[in-house]
């Protein structure tokens, strides 16, 4: 639950800087490579503890759960890695002075708001220990409506590309949005992952 957290606040620390550029962004970008860091540690950690467990755990339910759980950890680990690449990006586009198109800002605002939702979500559930079929579905929705926001902005900016022939800001754009994509494979992964480990 912890990690689920410092990602959550690593995403957030990420809009922060990507829309209020006026923050220091060095102590923000060494923050979250802090986070990032500590993120790294804790998988170490608890999947070595979980592996040692899964040793001494003889029935076969119980063993199934503990991998649900080290694929949890994993996951989480990832979204904090995506996270900071979003650092990474931004502060390429301030450090390189990269121009993105007039509504980056709006669309990047928006689909970060749904990916916000579902990271949410998923803390819930973990500190719920708790996962309904309803709330499996509409974790498979929260996916495939973040897939459908890619795939759509994807569309727009190849047409950009053929209009304008900037490719630089469209490839750093790309990156953001291919950066909240993954988020969600790997949320929605974690919401399937829960669902193993609080089956009866």
């Amino acid at each position: 639950i912890k990690m689920a957290i410092i990602s959550f606040n690593m995403f957030q620390a990420f809009l922060d800087v990507f829309f209020h550029p006026e923050i220091k962004m060095g102590e923000t970008v060494a923050k979250v490579q802090e986070q990032e860091d500590l993120t790294d540690k804790m998988k170490e950690e608890l999947t070595r503890y979980l592996a040692k467990v899964s040793q001494e755990i003889l029935d076969e339910r119980s063993a199934f759960k503990v991998m649900a759980m080290m694929r949890i950890v994993n996951e989480i680990e990832s979204i904090a890695d995506c996270c900071f690449n979003l650092i990474q990006a931004t502060q390429k586009r301030y450090d390189e002075k990269i121009k993105l198109h007039p509504h980056a800002d709006e669309e990047i605002g928006s689909f970060s708001e749904d990916v916000l939702e579902f990271m949410q979500f998923n803390i819930e559930n973990l500190l719920n220990a708790s996962l309904s079929d309803g709330d499996l579905e509409k974790a498979v929705e929260f996916e495939s409506d973040n897939d459908k926001t890619r795939n759509a902005l994807r569309e727009t900016s190849v047409q950009r590309i053929s209009k304008s022939g900037e490719v630089e800001p469209e490839i750093l754009f790309m990156d953001i949005i291919k950066n909240f994509e993954r988020i969600g494979d790997y949320s929605l992964n974690i919401s399937q992952a829960l669902a193993r480990v609080v089956v009866k």
